[in-house]
């Protein structure tokens, strides 16, 4: 969430930004299980200060295994207003752009080797109490959204060439621009989804 400096609507998003949320793996089973559904739910903040606020939500998709794929990221924003709130001083806060880098382990983790751990691109999520997540609207382990979900079409994939590699299954084999590369491990073959992304299946 970023505090507008007057209405949310005449915003630009280039003050301080702070985290609330976070979804994503859970390891305690000894392998990542993920919460997945239609719609998410987060509370904001009763501390934080009365005003127009921009909220940023996140999806990343990490199922493209780096350096050869890249996260695929899924951002919405909305524009609230926040009554009867505290005195708050929520952090802690970054600047977007800025707050994400490349080589954050976030978008470098390999879901398909010895994923065991995740660290969650950005800040630290803000809490009322000061430590941690907020334990009234907490109920997973930090981390992201996986995205999986793929759809079959006949529009052409657009490749680049790519140094000779494999791209491991359920990984981003072309696609408008795609740089990486283009062959699929032994047992999936590569898919058009749509004239911008094709995955080894």
């Amino acid at each position: 969430m970023s505090k507008a400096p007057g209405k949310a609507s005449d915003y630009d998003g280039s003050g301080s930004w702070f985290k609330i949320k976070d979804w994503g793996p859970d390891f305690s089973s000894g392998q990542a299980t993920w919460t997945l559904s239609g719609s998410y739910t987060a509370q904001i903040p009763t501390c934080i200060p009365s005003g127009d606020y921009l909220i940023r939500i996140q999806s990343l998709g990490i199922h493209n295994p780096w350096p050869a794929g890249i996260p695929q990221f899924y951002i919405s924003c909305a524009q609230v207003t926040v009554t009867n709130g505290g005195s708050g001083n929520p952090g802690p806060t970054v600047s977007i752009p800025g707050a994400f880098k490349e080589s954050d382990p976030g978008y470098t983790a390999n879901i398909y080797s010895n994923f065991r751990n995740y660290t969650v691109p950005g800040p630290a999520v803000f809490s009322c109490n000061g430590g941690g997540p907020n334990p009234a609207t907490t109920t997973t382990p930090p981390a992201t959204t996986l995205v999986t979900s793929t759809r079959t079409s006949d529009a052409p994939a657009t490749t680049s060439s790519a140094p000779s590699c494999t791209v491991a299954k359920y990984g981003q084999c072309g696609g408008f621009n795609w740089k990486g590369c283009t062959t699929c491990a032994a047992g999936s073959t590569c898919v058009v989804a749509n004239q911008y992304f094709s995955q080894c299946i």
